[in-house]
């Protein structure tokens, strides 16, 4: 079965990435939700901020002193990581 990678800030685009979610899901596809936000998330991902922040080192609670630049940092690791 294909698996559709949902990456985005689930704390401020959580309601929209929900959404798409829901659609892959009806289409009896699996998805794999990673939150590149800094702030808590309006849904659970399946791989939360602080976990992607460890994976590449970083600590998310000081990365949440830097908020803008760091949710870009984030992003820019896992756009990295899976292309």
């Amino acid at each position: 079965m294909k698996t559709i990678a949902i990456v985005g800030t689930f704390d401020t685009k959580g309601k929209k990435l929900k959404f798409i979610k829901d659609l892959v899901e009806k289409q009896d596809l699996v998805t794999l939700g990673i939150h590149t936000g800094v702030f808590e998330p309006f849904v659970t991902p399946d791989i939360s901020n602080a976990d992607l922040a460890a994976a590449v080192g970083a600590d998310i609670e000081a990365m949440r002193m830097h908020s803008t630049s760091s949710a870009i940092f984030l992003k820019l690791t896992v756009s990295s990581a899976l292309f």
